[in-house]
């Protein structure tokens, strides 16, 4: 097998393994919530009128994933 099928066999199990990672609605909404502006998990509660236990699963999940980066600024 010649490098560009290899290359582009790796590029396309990154890309699909993203949008496994991306393609449930909750997720989608949460990076579209925080591509405007940084939140915390409370003001992201009260926009998606989501639990704050699901959307910290789901960010866990996209950081992991590399997608969304954190940060504590108090306790």
């Amino acid at each position: 097998m010649s490098t560009n099928i290899k290359n582009s066999e790796n590029t396309i199990k990154n890309i699909s393994r993203y949008l496994a990672i991306i393609g449930q609605p909750a997720r989608i909404q949460i990076l579209m919530a925080i591509s405007e502006q940084e939140a915390c998990v409370c003001h992201l509660e009260a926009a998606l009128k989501m639990r704050q236990a699901s959307i910290s699963q789901h960010l866990m999940v996209l950081r992991k994933a590399g997608l969304v980066t954190t940060y504590r600024d108090s306790r």
